[in-house]
């Protein structure tokens, strides 16, 4: 009889082991799946906020005839602001000649290229 009781204890005692480990796998993919769908969401939110809407405004303006520059992710046109500011800056210029394309080169070589925008309120002045 004995043999028979320690076979029992000895049963419900694995089955009690295998639990607690079902148990420990089950937090841990509850865990990972949780992990695994916060950083795909977050993925997804940056995607849309560097690259589809941008690229989605950028072919809604050409379709209404606005043609500008390529869209480049997080600097824009940065790097080509900056290389026509030094560009202007490296002439010099006489006290008689506008300053306009000196000061603000980017927005007055897109004036020329493009026209002028009706939401500019200032521009006529300034150009």
């Amino acid at each position: 009889m004995r043999g028979g009781n320690i076979h029992i204890h000895t049963f419900f005692e694995t089955i009690s082991l295998l639990w607690e480990r079902k148990m420990e796998i089950s937090v841990a993919c509850v865990t990972v799946s949780v992990v695994v769908v916060v950083v795909s969401w977050w993925v997804w939110r940056t995607l849309q906020w560097v690259w589809f809407k941008p690229k989605m405004l950028e072919s809604y303006l050409r379709r209404q005839g606005l043609a500008g520059t390529p869209y480049t992710p997080l600097i824009g046109d940065l790097k080509r602001n900056v290389n026509m500011l030094t560009e202007a800056t490296s002439k010099p210029i006489k006290l008689t000649e506008d300053i306009t394309p000196r000061v603000l080169p980017h927005p007055f070589q897109m004036l020329k290229t493009h026209g002028m925008c009706p939401g500019w309120p200032f521009a006529s002045s300034l150009f």
